[in-house]
């Protein structure tokens, strides 16, 4: 009888356990387990291409504005911003407009 108390009691704390873990992975998802929904992004990545060795320019979207960067083994520099409704279309391409 004492064994299989034993072994109820140890099924009952990993059960515990694994309750405790699986709550907790839940809170780190983006907008909750429970919500089921996720947050719109805010800094978006368009496109990059390779200046030269080192040297790569990016197009970064950040909210509704758009900004033209250059990322090296000197540093960054901003080169131009201007809001999003400014982008020609041809450079925003398959981009899906968020409402």
């Amino acid at each position: 009888m004492d064994s299989v108390r034993a072994a109820l009691s140890i099924l009952f704390v990993f059960s515990l356990l694994a309750i405790a873990v699986w709550r907790l992975r839940g809170r780190q998802a983006p907008g909750g387990i429970f919500l089921g929904r996720r947050k719109a992004r805010q800094i978006e990545v368009i496109e990059s291409g390779a200046l030269s060795h080192g040297q790569i320019v990016h197009l970064v979207r950040v909210a509704d504005r758009a900004y033209v960067v250059t990322a090296g083994t000197a540093g960054c520099t901003l080169l131009e911003s201007r809001p999003w409704s400014a982008v020609p279309s041809d450079v925003k391409g398959e981009i899906k407009e968020e409402p």
